[in-house]
């Protein structure tokens, strides 16, 4: 921030590299511990989506193969790098 409290603007590429970063980082972490730990993995997301019988996809999800996991992390990199870049631009159009 500048001094005096004044807002400043957001690079959006630099924002949205960093944001995607995580989150791919993030997926990939996530694809390994289900990869390595299924059934903790499924007590886990049982939890978070109580509302959801996750035992239905249980062995569907535990085959998880390299390919659907570098679709995923393409996929979710484009949307979320998407998605960010343009938050990020609005923030600066309208903070002016």
């Amino acid at each position: 921030m500048k001094k005096g409290g004044d807002l400043h603007m957001i690079k959006p590429t630099v924002l949205a590299n960093a944001v995607t970063t995580v989150w791919v980082v993030a997926y990939i972490l996530c694809a390994l511990f289900v990869v390595l730990f299924p059934d903790l993995s499924f007590s886990i997301t049982q939890t978070w989506f109580h509302f959801i019988n996750v035992a239905s996809v249980h062995a569907i999800a535990t085959s998880i193969s390299f390919g659907s996991v570098v679709i995923g992390v393409i996929t979710l990199g484009a949307t979320v790098w998407i998605l960010t870049y343009c938050s990020a631009t609005l923030y600066n159009k309208w903070v002016k």
